[in-house]
C-alpha cells in the first residue's frame, strides 16, 4: 500500500480474481497498430486558417455499474466528441470490472453496441490489470504528443463543451499550464467528499473568452483550497500524454506496481509525485484551467469501488441501476441542463431518469 509518511492514506492490498477462462486481450495490438507516433499536433491546411487538430485518448473506469458507465460514455460523445468533431479526434477506452455473471452480460452487451465503432474500445480488467492497461494507453497518448483524459462512470455530461482554444493554451503553456479540470466550474462553491466545506473559486482568477468562456488559476494561490487546489484529478481532467506517462512512471517507482493498480491508488499516487515534485518541471504548484460554465457533474448516489470510503448523497443500489440498464433507461440529460447554473458542487444528488 501507500507509506503513510508521505501523507496520504494506507490502502489495504486488493486482490482481484479473474472472471473465468478468458482470451489474450487485443489491447497491446490494437495500440500496436494505431497510427505511429508524430512530433506535434496535426494542422490543417485545407482552408485559408491553419486549424490545429488535437487528439485525445480517453480512459473511462467503471466496476459493476453498467448503467452509468453507459451514460457517461453516451453522453461524453454527445457533448464532447460531436462538438469537436472537426479539431479533435477521440479514442475512448472504457476499462470494466463485474463481480458476477449479470453485470459481465451487461458490460458485453455495452460493448456489442459500439462494436461497429473506431474510435471506442473495451477492456476487461479480468484480461487486462488496471496497471497495464492505464501504462499501455498512457504510453500510446505520450508517444503521439496528444492528450490523456481520465473519466469515471458516475460522470453526466450535459452541455456542449468546445476544446480546440483550451487545448492550445495546455499544449503551447507547458511551463505553467498543468491540465483542464472540467469537473469544475465557477458555481462550485463547496466540497461534498470534504464535508460540504467550502470552497469558492479563487479570486485571483483569470476569465479568457475563448470559443466557450473559460477561467484560469493557480493551485499556490493563497485563496485556492480544496477543489480548487487538487492538481491530479481522474474525474474529466485533462493532460498531456507526456506527463500522465510521466507521473505514472513516478508513482510505480516510488511506491511499487500498487500504485496503478487502482483508481483510486492512481490519483492518490498520482498527487504524491506531483507535490513531492518527482517529476521534474511538473508541481502540484500549477496552473488549472477550466469552463466558466457548468458542462459535466458527478452523479454521487452509489459506490462501485471498496478502496475509499467515499460519502454518496441518496443512494441508488447498483442491482436496481443494473435492471435500469435491462430497460435501456437514459438520464434526462434536458432536465440536468435546465438546472446546471445551480449545481454549487462537483458532486451532485440529483438522480434524474427519463420516463
Amino acid at each position: 500500500g501507500i507509506n503513510a509518511e508521505y501523507g496520504v492514506q494506507t490502502f489495504p492490498q486488493q486482490s482481484t480474481a479473474l472472471l473465468g477462462a478468458l482470451p489474450p486481450s487485443q489491447l497491446a495490438t490494437l495500440l500496436a497498430s494505431m497510427a505511429a507516433p508524430s512530433t506535434k499536433p496535426k494542422t490543417s491546411t485545407a482552408t485559408k486558417t491553419k486549424t490545429t487538430q488535437h487528439t485525445l485518448y480517453a480512459l473511462l473506469f467503471s466496476k459493476d455499474r453498467p448503467f452509468q458507465a453507459k451514460e457517461c460514455l453516451t453522453t461524453f460523445q454527445e457533448s464532447i466528441v460531436a462538438q469537436n468533431e472537426s479539431t479533435l479526434i477521440v479514442k475512448t477506452f472504457v476499462l470494466f470490472s463485474a463481480s458476477n455473471d449479470a453485470m459481465i452480460d451487461r458490460y458485453e452487451h455495452f460493448a456489442s453496441e459500439f462494436a461497429e465503432s473506431e474510435s471506442v474500445w473495451f477492456v476487461n480488467e479480468a484480461q487486462e490489470s488496471c496497471g497495464d492497461t492505464v501504462r499501455a494507453v498512457v504510453r500510446q497518448a505520450a508517444h503521439n504528443n496528444s492528450a490523456f483524459m481520465f473519466l469515471v462512470d458516475d460522470m453526466v455530461w450535459y452541455r456542449p463543451l468546445a476544446l480546440k482554444r483550451a487545448l492550445d493554451e495546455l499544449f503551447n503553456r507547458p511551463s505553467d499550464v498543468l491540465a483542464l479540470q472540467l469537473r469544475l466550474h465557477a458555481a462550485v462553491n463547496r466540497s461534498m467528499t470534504n464535508s460540504d466545506a467550502e470552497c469558492a473559486p479563487p479570486q485571483s482568477k483569470t476569465i479568457h473568452s475563448w470559443e466557450e468562456s473559460w477561467m484560469e488559476w493557480r493551485t499556490d494561490d493563497s485563496d485556492a483550497h480544496l477543489e480548487w487546489s487538487y492538481a491530479f484529478d481522474l474525474s474529466g481532467a485533462i493532460y498531456r500524454g507526456a506527463d500522465v506517462e510521466r507521473i505514472v512512471d513516478a508513482a510505480s517507482l516510488l511506491l511499487g506496481a500498487d500504485s496503478v493498480s487502482h483508481p483510486n491508488r492512481l490519483e492518490q499516487t498520482g498527487n504524491v509525485v506531483l507535490r513531492r515534485r518527482l517529476v521534474q518541471g511538473l508541481s502540484d504548484q500549477c496552473v488549472l484551467l477550466c469552463p466558466v460554465e457548468p458542462h459535466m457533474s458527478i452523479v454521487t448516489v452509489n459506490r462501485g469501488q471498496d478502496v475509499c470510503e467515499n460519502p454518496i448523497y441518496d443512494e441508488q443500489s447498483i442491482n436496481e441501476l443494473g435492471v435500469f440498464f435491462d430497460e435501456r433507461k437514459r438520464y434526462d440529460i434536458a432536465k440536468y441542463a435546465e438546472h446546471a447554473k445551480s449545481f454549487d458542487a462537483v458532486h451532485i444528488g440529483e438522480f434524474w431518469v427519463s420516463e
